[in-house]
């Protein structure tokens, strides 16, 4: 299954200048497979250590670490492996499970001749530290689970296609009734089945949907072994049990998180719980959305760091979270459940893999609740997800007319229909449109125009 990681990968391989690479993501989301593929077709030598499976590859980075030393190691202790500059790369796998590997990507660096990748948790990098970090010889790609658009690639739908989809967006035209009808069923199955790389090639074998959820839980475990593994002593309990809250917290009306949940206590809010929110935050199972005082650039510096919502940062996850009958809701064509939880959940995760970081605007007279407000190439724009057949949208409305909507640049409606912009100027797209929100906008460009060579002219 083709991963859009890949080009970055390729492009680091390419910087005459580069550094080492360290792939962080969730656990499950393929970063093992898609770092092992890239390395042995692109690489004459390619070594993989993998720490978790095999701790006792730690003792290659024991005492003092130089380069000499660990490419005299690694050459005598595993029969072919070479190293010659831009032609040898070293995978260091699960590094968080041996911090001194991580100390060790600067002198390979420095000595320029062995390629180096590290992968594994920013969770248990936090856990447990390295003395020091290679500021300045490593930078971080993040690996989302497989987004709308790549999970599309793994069904079988063409490039063409997607093109197709990318430029109907782009130009805001109509996709028509078959085109938009096939689009739809892709969406509301990849809902169910998320973007999990084992679920999703599961899924393309058979129709059989309790083996995908049973991958599914195994994750959700998986992330709360995390939990017990990584978070402080004093925060695992309320940390998995704020996790766990996330299904019914978005099944409410009000989406917003209620820290009085956690351990049913009354006059609690962010003091008591910071430490759990950050930890989930950079945990990256979830995706938090901040509500917003008022809708100003810089979107961030407006943000209220007490109010927000959660929302799992992968939609099959979440799903799988639920009762079944939700499940057989999504499979009958209704999105619009659990008071539009999955779908406003779907429009949070796919803006987020196209780089967006969202925001709400509520206020306490109730009168206006904002679903979503994002910043992108220094444009604001409102935008609300309509899951169900009422189109009503009065906060939307509400705010154009309203003196706190003045730097709004765009108002974006996700529904169920097709591509259209009304009368006031509000475009409207299908739900699955999110994920090529990155069409929608012109890319922002960055050029530097060459100066004169002196300084001083006469």
């Amino acid at each position: 299954m083709e991963r859009k990681i890949m080009k970055k990968l390729l492009k680091w391989k390419n910087d005459p200048d580069k550094v080492g690479l360290l792939v962080e993501g969730a656990r499950q989301v393929g970063k093992t497979h898609i770092i092992r593929e890239f390395g042995k077709n692109n690489y004459d030598h390619f070594l993989e250590l993998n720490f978790q499976t095999e701790p006792e590859y730690c003792d290659f980075f024991k005492g003092g670490i130089s380069a000499a030393k660990l490419h005299t190691q690694l050459t005598l202790s595993f029969e072919g492996f070479r190293i010659e500059k831009g032609r040898s790369l070293l995978f260091l796998d699960e590094i968080q499970e041996c911090p001194n590997a991580i100390m060790a990507i600067k002198p390979l660096v420095v000595e320029g001749s062995l390629d180096v990748i590290g992968s594994g948790s920013l969770l248990g990098i936090r856990h447990n530290p390295p003395k020091s970090y290679p500021v300045g010889y490593v930078q971080t790609e993040y690996l989302h689970s497989m987004d709308f658009e790549e999970y599309l690639w793994a069904i079988g739908i063409s490039r063409k296609d997607i093109d197709f989809i990318r430029k109907k967006i782009k130009d805001r035209e109509p996709f028509g009734e078959n085109a938009l009808a096939g689009l739809n069923k892709h969406y509301r199955r990849y809902l169910l089945v998320g973007g999990m790389p084992k679920p999703v090639k599961r899924s393309t074998r058979d129709n059989d949907m309790g083996a995908v959820v049973a991958l599914q839980k195994n994750i959700i475990e998986g992330y709360k072994n995390d939990i017990v593994a990584y978070a402080a002593t004093g925060i695992k309990s309320n940390t998995e049990r704020a996790f766990e809250l996330i299904p019914s917290e978005l099944a409410r009306t009000n989406k917003r998180f209620r820290f009085s949940e956690i351990e049913e206590r009354k006059n609690v809010g962010i003091r008591e719980y910071a430490e759990l929110i950050d930890w989930l935050n950079g945990s990256h199972f979830v995706n938090l959305c901040y509500d917003l005082s008022h809708i100003e650039r810089p979107l961030e510096h407006n943000k209220r760091t007490n109010r927000f919502k959660m929302y799992m940062a992968d939609t099959g996850l979440l799903v799988a979270m639920m009762k079944n009958d939700t499940r057989m809701a999504l499979i009958n064509g209704d999105v619009a459940i659990n008071e539009g939880a999955i779908a406003e959940n779907s429009v949070c995760e796919m803006l987020s893999k196209c780089g967006f970081e969202t925001y709400y605007l509520s206020d306490k007279s109730g009168r206006i609740d904002l679903d979503f407000v994002a910043e992108r190439n220094g444009k604001i724009s409102v935008i609300e997800v309509k899951s169900g057949r009422n189109r009503a949208a009065p906060s939307f409305r509400k705010i154009m007319n309203d003196p706190r909507g003045a730097n709004v640049d765009r108002w974006i409606m996700f529904q169920n229909s097709d591509i259209y912009v009304d009368e006031t100027g509000v475009e409207h797209y299908p739900l699955f449109c999110a994920a090529f929100a990155d069409s929608m906008f012109e890319p922002a460009s960055l050029v530097f125009e060459k100066g004169p060579t002196e300084l001083f002219t006469e």
